[in-house]
């Protein structure tokens, strides 16, 4: 399974892939909440009813850098 994030038109996209099927979210940056969770502190990020967590074939030690990114990511789009 893999995920990626990007930011388009003013808004947060996040894919996974599952056994060839993509899925795909699309977060509002201005209403987006991002946020650490559990005990592997993986990233949610959140809006209105859908959230998803990403990070988790991240070292757990990089996954605090990828939150300030991704905060700053938004900040600036």
């Amino acid at each position: 399974m893999g995920r990626v994030w990007f930011l388009r038109g003013g808004r947060l996209v996040v894919e996974s892939e599952r056994a060839g099927v993509v899925r795909r979210c699309a977060f509002d940056r201005d209403r987006v909440r991002l946020h650490a969770v559990g005990q592997q502190v993986l990233i949610e990020v959140r809006s209105g009813g859908q959230a998803v967590e990403i990070g988790r074939h991240l070292r757990s030690d990089l996954r605090p850098v990828l939150l300030n990114e991704l905060r700053r990511a938004l900040r600036e789009a």
